[in-house]
């Protein structure tokens, strides 16, 4: 099954998503039953380490072949990703959301079971040449992805020793953490000097407190969205 997610951005950018199933990608099923995530912390950027994969069935292809590798070479579960990302733009379901990934890694077990437990995992399909670029569809698809999840934006190297997910996207996770700060500072309008001041019983001003019911209702706005991939991808 394909679904079509029509997606208006913060600064009303209409955003059209393709998300392709399982079924529709050609996975084979999982060996036993997924285990749940807990309190989802972020998403976690990765790279496949495979050839950029062109066009949509040698994206689909390469899919298999990580499954493969996840599956029978590795004995695990299943592919190691909620969702995986080719360079056209499109999203494929993996573990999906709402299951717990395979794919975060750490440096103890106990690491391991709370990076996996409590991350979202998506994985783009390229990374066999340290200078490979992801396209900017690709970019926007993970944006997408991470409007949906929220909390924090990570590479898979701040879990462990690794080259994934290459530079070009843990600068493209800076570059987006800045503007992200920089947006919310703006629709604030929040100074220092205000946050510093916060606890004086001046700061009890209804202007402030609207923008504080902001930042809220944004939050709240974040966990909907959550819920509505939830029942896109179920």
């Amino acid at each position: 099954m394909v679904r079509l997610c029509r997606y208006v951005t913060a600064r009303m950018e209409v955003v059209i998503v393709k998300i392709i199933s399982r079924d529709s990608w050609g996975a084979k099923p999982n060996k036993t039953k997924f285990s749940k995530l807990g309190e989802v912390k972020g998403l976690v950027v990765h790279w496949s380490a495979y050839p950029v994969a062109i066009g949509n069935q040698a994206e689909m292809d390469q899919l298999k072949q990580i499954q493969r590798l996840h599956q029978v070479d590795r004995g695990w579960n299943d592919i190691a990703y909620n969702f995986l990302v080719g360079d056209t733009g499109q999203i494929y379901e993996g573990r999906g959301f709402g299951n717990r990934s395979a794919a975060q890694g750490g440096n103890s077990r106990q690491e391991i079971n709370y990076n996996n437990k409590h991350y979202v995992a998506v994985c783009w399909l390229g990374g066999s040449k340290p200078a490979d670029q992801p396209s900017a569809e690709a970019r926007a698809a993970i944006s997408w992805l991470y409007e949906q999840v929220g909390g924090e934006l990570r590479p898979h190297s701040s879990f462990k020793q690794t080259d994934c997910p290459g530079d070009a996207w843990r600068q493209w996770i800076i570059e987006k953490k800045t503007a992200t700060i920089d947006e919310l500072k703006k629709a604030t309008n929040i100074t220092a000097e205000d946050l510093s001041n916060a606890s004086s019983p001046d700061m009890v001003h209804p202007q402030f407190i609207q923008k504080k019911l902001d930042i809220i209702i944004a939050k709240l706005e974040n966990i909907e969205n959550k819920l509505k991939l939830g029942r896109i991808i179920q």
